[in-house]
């Protein structure tokens, strides 16, 4: 792991395995689809209270209260499931499937179907052998 001290922000340019957030209002949205994106390769660096200029060059920035930010940036990763507001494309979720209480129909994580069901309706399943014996059926969108 790289020490901070150790960064050159001069000579860091955005791409596959960088990400900078400006992160004024707290963590925001776009940091998750970064994140799903850096887990689901060979990992990446996000910096928070950096601003990428017109340039292309960074300026950091002050964050008000990065002790919190962290915490809740790690109490919502450690949640059974994390999805982006206004990004369905981006789930971060340690489990397989999700099923609905309501529709006995399971799904995978990212199925359109998860962002509208109501957290109090969603069941989790490690595998699709556990959701078909406790009597959920496969979603016909996803086929999970």
């Amino acid at each position: 792991m790289m020490n901070f001290e150790e960064f050159n922000i001069e000579t860091l340019k955005e791409g596959n395995h960088f990400e900078a957030k400006l992160a004024k209002g707290g963590i925001p949205n776009s940091l998750w689809e970064t994140y799903s994106s850096f887990a689901n390769t060979d990992g990446g660096i996000i910096l928070l209270g950096v601003k990428e200029n017109k340039d292309h060059t960074f300026m950091i920035e002050d964050i008000e209260k990065p002790e919190q930010m962290v915490k809740t940036f790690w109490d919502n990763i450690k949640t059974e499931t994390y999805a982006t507001k206004g990004n369905k494309g981006t789930t971060i979720s340690k489990e397989k499937f999700i099923g609905n209480k309501n529709s006995k129909k399971f799904h995978k994580p990212s199925c359109d179907s998860v962002y509208a069901m109501s957290d109090k309706n969603k069941v989790y399943f490690d595998n699709r052998k556990d959701a078909l014996y406790e009597g959920y059926t496969p979603c016909k969108s996803c086929n999970p």
